[in-house]
């Protein structure tokens, strides 16, 4: 019986129009950026594919949805509007840090979520009509598409919150997620705010990004999906 990796997150890429809209130089620097922040979550490092499409494994849930979240950044900074299919599952464990060989149900999930985007099906085509055209995602965990769904309205509600903050709500939630072991305090040069009053000015500009009521939802998100794929067996990603 082949062994398996159990609960790894695949993520595929892809351009919009990319026919029309040529993105490597941008795609070069978005895995670049990704491998280098995520180069100890990376079963497999992001590599491009057939010119315009972006291809990697994270070694389990929480880091695909972080890998996920700085796709958003970074596809937003490089000004490159893409598809992003997410597939969480299992791993056949031959070949698998192999791009090219890799197989399982996270592979096979990610690039249906990617195909069905492409063609604009009736749920996710629901959702992205009320956001940013140049970000659509639709995550695949399951054979079950009413759980499908219920996981992709999820990320749709996190997703909306998300895409409202203003820039410099991103820029000082990128700071402290970045560095979480300082104090607020001490990003007073950063955000070029006095000293006595940096602590309430970045509670304000949290509580008006609704930074902890998203992130309370972001981690029972991937409890969730951590639940709904919980292993039978498992294998060990860090060999």
């Amino acid at each position: 019986m082949t062994k398996k990796l159990k609960q790894v997150t695949c993520i595929t890429v892809d351009v919009v129009n990319s026919r029309k809209h040529r993105k490597r130089e941008e795609l070069e620097k978005i895995i670049t950026a990704i491998n280098q922040k995520h180069q100890d979550s990376l079963l497999v490092p992001f590599v491009i594919r057939s010119g315009d499409e972006l291809f990697g494994i994270s070694k389990n849930i929480g880091n695909g949805y972080d890998v996920y979240k700085s796709l958003y950044a970074l596809t937003k900074k490089h000004n490159t509007p893409v598809y992003i299919g997410v597939g969480v599952g299992d791993l056949f464990e031959e070949n698998h840090t192999n791009s090219d060989l890799v197989q399982g149900d996270a592979i096979w999930h990610a690039a249906d979520a990617l195909k069905s985007l492409k063609e604009k099906n009736k749920l996710m085509k629901t959702i992205h009509q009320h956001t940013n055209k140049s970000f659509q995602y639709e995550f695949k965990v399951s054979k079950d598409m009413n759980i499908n769904t219920a996981i992709n309205y999820f990320v749709f509600f996190i997703m909306e919150k998300i895409s409202k903050r203003t820039e410099k709500q991103h820029y000082i939630i990128d700071l402290i997620e970045n560095n979480p072991s300082k104090k607020y305090k001490e990003f007073a040069e950063e955000l070029n705010y006095d000293d006595k009053h940096v602590v309430s000015n970045v509670s304000k500009l949290l509580r008006r990004a609704e930074y902890d009521v998203v992130k309370e939802a972001e981690t029972s998100f991937i409890h969730l999906l951590q639940s709904l794929t919980l292993p039978s067996e498992s294998g060990d990603l860090d060999g």
